[in-house]
């Protein structure tokens, strides 16, 4: 799913998701990673929101063959135009407009590069329950990310949108019917991508946050990893303290 693949191609995302996991993290090699590791790793991947991401080198530029998408397609909502621009909080935001004519769960792609490039600056991603009728879908480009691009003393830049993917997703009720095996085929199909693209106002870069990204899932996840922490250094000290008892007590 999106989502998931939003996950890979920054290479930083927790398994489980911010907030999701629990319990011994467990790395790609099957080993278990400390809640200590497990804490600064989130410390550094989650100043950005999981929904407005920095674009890794390979990130695709056409998102007609965004990774992940469902070979079915989809004429559940069309994705039609652009519908404007706003800086709110230091942070970049684009509206699309997009008419549904099947209710359900959308889930939006698009990337944000410097106007003239080719390399992506920011993969963002939207996932929201649509009612049939219009609707306006909004994209945020964190504004650190576009700060620590610009680097210091970087001049006012013009970012381009090239283009707007999307696909119909599963929602729960309609994921449990299928593992129940109440529905035969699911609904997910990618959507006709606007392919047209929307350049920015100039935009300096003091104009973007310089802060890391704060949120109320974020504070509980932190603290989470750190009762985690707590309680595996209490374990260490009690080990330790055991394995001393036997020592003093054996031959």
């Amino acid at each position: 799913m999106l989502l998931a693949f939003a996950c890979l191609i920054v290479m930083g995302c927790e398994p489980g998701g911010q907030g999701m996991m629990s319990g011994p993290g467990i790395d790609g090699a099957n080993t278990e990673v400390s809640a200590e590791q497990r804490l600064k790793d989130y410390l550094v991947d989650s100043r950005y929101p999981v929904n407005s991401r920095p674009a890794r080198d390979d990130t695709p530029t056409d998102l007609r063959k965004w990774p992940g998408l469902p070979e079915a397609k989809s004429d559940g909502a069309a994705i039609e135009s652009y519908a404007g621009e706003k800086l709110i909080g230091g942070s970049l935001y684009v509206d699309v407009r997009v008419t549904v004519s099947e209710a359900g769960r959308y889930s939006f792609f698009t990337v944000l590069r410097k106007q003239g490039e080719t390399q992506p600056l920011v993969v963002s991603t939207v996932t929201r329950d649509l009612a049939a009728g219009p609707a306006l879908v909004r994209f945020e480009f964190y504004g650190l990310i576009l700060r620590e691009a610009a680097g210091a003393g970087g001049v006012a830049q013009v970012y381009e949108i090239p283009a707007v993917g999307g696909e119909r997703i599963p929602n729960d009720q309609e994921l449990q019917e299928l593992i129940e095996g109440r529905r035969e085929a699911s609904p997910a199909g990618r959507l006709e991508p606007l392919l047209k693209s929307h350049a920015t106002a100039a935009y300096a870069p003091d104009q973007f946050t310089d802060r890391v990204w704060d949120a109320p899932e974020k504070r509980d996840r932190i603290a989470e990893l750190e009762a985690e922490v707590r309680l595996e250094s209490e374990a260490e000290s009690e080990a330790e303290a055991q394995a001393g008892d036997r020592g003093e007590s054996g031959p």
